[in-house]
């Protein structure tokens, strides 16, 4: 229990003070999601083999080493996947600013924005996604349009996404994709009134959305993209704050009651 602590700490340490360095103090996040987690494996292998190498020194059965191993290491992992979680939200909260022109200088995740223009001239895209959980595929458009801006590189940005049936052939959801694209391009952005909605979303490279936004995108060309939305982004974080907590501790538990039981003499 006492190695399990110590390499928590230690990891969750380590993690906080390189998210602090490289996503925190500079705004936007220098680095997504995926080297966060790859950051995570690493420090968590070199934990896998010094907690491995204490457990084998033990008294304990086989079996009863592999449990301890396995329950300490993946309850590591989890709590630190949910620890990067809990650090993208870090200070969010909503900035007023007067202009598109402020933008850059603000440095906030949610922005309430008084006075701007949109081009209605946007770039698209769309394509066909899977979902794991719950299995599914879906249509997805993707409509990004510029703001009147000094440097023309900040956007608007919206996502559509409708379920298709799966068991259809390509062909079929093709056109299932071409239609919803149809839809949402001459029906809903023909009547979208832009400036209904004055809080934004700056998506960066820890927002969940930032990929599928950023395929609009030219690559290589530098995009600020903001996206509109009705629930405070502060208020989010909130809800998403305490979801993690409760994961966090869910699985500190678990770690918890598995490590009591392998206390037990006539456990295996």
């Amino acid at each position: 229990m006492k190695v399990f602590i110590i390499s928590l700490l230690t990891n969750l340490t380590l993690l906080t003070v390189l998210y602090y360095i490289f996503n925190i103090r500079q705004f936007p996040p220098k680095y997504g999601r995926d080297f966060w987690i790859i950051t995570t494996l690493i420090a968590w292998s070199v934990t896998f083999f010094v907690k491995k190498d204490r457990v084998m020194r033990s008294g304990y059965s086989s079996f009863r080493k592999s449990v301890i191993i396995f329950s300490s290491m993946f309850c590591t992992f989890m709590i630190m996947l949910f620890s990067i979680d809990l650090l993208s939200l870090y200070d969010t909260k909503t900035k007023e600013i007067v202009n598109i022109e402020e933008v850059y200088a603000a440095n906030s995740r949610g922005l309430t924005i008084r006075n701007f223009n949109v081009i209605r001239s946007p770039m698209i895209y769309s394509g066909i996604k899977s979902r794991k959980k719950p299995v599914s595929r879906y249509a997805q458009v993707v409509f990004v349009y510029p703001f009147q801006s000094k440097n023309h590189d900040v956007f608007y940005s919206l996502i559509f996404e409708k379920p298709i049936d799966q068991n259809a052939d390509e062909e079929n959801q093709k056109k299932q994709l071409d239609d919803f694209l149809v839809y949402t391009r001459d029906t809903i952005m023909k009547n979208y009134d832009f400036d209904k909605i004055k809080n934004f979303e700056y998506i960066t490279k820890m927002s969940r959305e930032y990929r599928d936004i950023s395929e609009a995108i030219p690559e290589g060309q530098k995009a600020v993209l903001l996206k509109p939305v009705i629930t405070l982004v502060e208020e989010k974080a909130k809800v998403e704050i305490l979801s993690m907590i409760r994961a966090i501790a869910v699985v500190f538990l678990g770690y918890i009651a598995i490590f009591l039981l392998s206390r037990v003499p006539n456990w295996k």
